[in-house]
């Protein structure tokens, strides 16, 4: 069951989203107070914090940017009233996953939190395969203890955060492409996707 966390200062409306989200199967806390709110993520994970831009001393922003020093992966919806859609604009910028504008329905407000749930749940997903590939293309999964495959390896280390164009040459079967994995996923370009071409397989007329 996913967890939000509630912040707003008018005890009515908190109310309303409190009994909302519990009613859609949702555990949630919610605080007017900004403060408590924040030790509460401290003592529990929360999936999703939807606050309000304008708090009492403090505002959404802050919120977010301290609810993210203690759970970096905290998606956040900020809530704004009339007239400060720049400073909503600013939220996003400054991490936010979107901005709904008050006053609100429910159930567009619970259609937002849903995709934006889905949307942290891909970029964890994403995250863990990721780390899958770094682990399968490290190279103590790549077998070779021999002086050339160390030298390799060292020239790997030392090339893979340049922009300098590699050409690996080797009879089939070898591991070149293991090799080109392993440059990629040590590069500043392993987020992007690597893309391996059977140039073989292309046809003559191409």
């Amino acid at each position: 069951m996913k967890s939000i966390l509630v912040i707003d200062d008018e005890e009515i409306l908190l109310k309303a989203l409190e009994r909302y989200f519990k009613s859609q199967g949702y555990n949630v806390s919610a605080f007017t107070d900004w403060s408590q709110g924040i030790e509460a993520l401290k003592e529990r994970h929360y999936e999703l914090l939807l606050v309000d831009l304008m708090l009492p001393k403090t505002s959404g922003i802050e919120v977010i940017r301290r609810s993210r020093e203690i759970q970096p992966d905290l998606i956040a919806i900020v809530m704004t009233g009339y007239g400060t859609i720049p400073s909503a604009i600013e939220a996003i910028r400054g991490g936010a996953y979107h901005y709904v504008t008050k006053p609100f329905d429910l159930d567009d407000i619970g259609s937002l939190v849903v995709k934006a749930l889905e949307h942290s749940q891909l970029r964890e997903e994403n995250k863990v395969l990721r780390r899958q590939l770094h682990d399968k293309y490290g190279f103590e999964n790549i077998i070779g203890d021999s002086a050339p495959m160390k030298d390799i390896f060292r020239l790997v280390e030392k090339i893979a955060d340049t922009d300098s164009t590699v050409l690996l040459m080797g009879e089939s079967g070898t591991g070149k492409e293991l090799i080109a994995q392993a440059i990629h996923f040590r590069s500043r370009r392993s987020e992007r996707p690597f893309v391996a071409v059977n140039c073989a397989a292309i046809p003559e007329g191409l």
